[in-house]
């Protein structure tokens, strides 16, 4: 089955495990375009929580589906109720590096290929992650705030290797000691022959 790049799903989501306070989920990138790739973001894990079954969240008590498509409301109260976002673990990507997702033909690679993290997401109610349960999975158009939270993704660099600097030329060793007594004898003998030609011509 081929598997085209679509225009708003941006990850495939499963949940891993939940506990009172955390839920592990495991995000596979299917958009290049998704700002950070696979950030830490409350922004996005606020998303994320609220997207299955919102009305049967406690979420749908506070908030309604018309307030999670502002941004600055989410950039708001993302905070209050995510604690933190951890990525625990990432396949098939180095963070800062462009995700590699499809072919040339914007054919999707095989899940198995894609770039992909595993999350803890605390929150501060344990009410907030009563609508999930291990196993579940969905597809999400979920985002990070490219303004306030995610780093540019830059394109992948080769480095030159670069050689170490040559270590400097050992001095010679010096002359032994009796190499410095023919040395001093022939430069006896060199002068004296000059000054023995010297006192002939005169």
């Amino acid at each position: 089955m081929i598997r085209k790049l679509g225009m708003s799903e941006l990850y495939k989501v499963k949940v891993i495990m939940v506990t009172k306070y955390k839920v592990t989920l495991r995000l596979v990138l299917q958009h290049p375009d998704a700002p950070g790739a696979l950030p830490e973001s409350k922004f996005l894990a606020m998303q994320l929580l609220t997207e299955p079954d919102f009305e049967r969240t406690a979420f749908a008590k506070v908030m309604s589906k018309e307030d999670l498509r502002d941004d600055a409301y989410i950039r708001k109260v993302a905070p209050k109720y995510i604690a933190s976002v951890k990525r625990v673990a990432i396949d098939n990507w180095r963070p800062g590096e462009a995700p590699i997702i499809s072919d040339e033909n914007d054919v999707l690679l095989p899940e198995k290929l894609c770039p992909a993290a595993t999350y803890e997401i605390r929150v501060s109610d344990s009410k907030l992650l009563a609508h999930l349960r291990a196993g579940k999975k969905w597809n999400s158009a979920s985002y990070a705030d490219p303004s306030a939270e995610v780093a540019p993704v830059r394109p992948r660099k080769r480095v030159a290797a670069t050689r170490p600097p040559a270590e400097p030329a050992a001095p010679p060793p010096p002359p032994a000691k009796g190499n410095i007594r023919k040395l001093k004898l022939a430069w006896i003998s060199a002068f004296a022959a000059g000054a023995f030609r010297m006192i002939s011509r005169a």
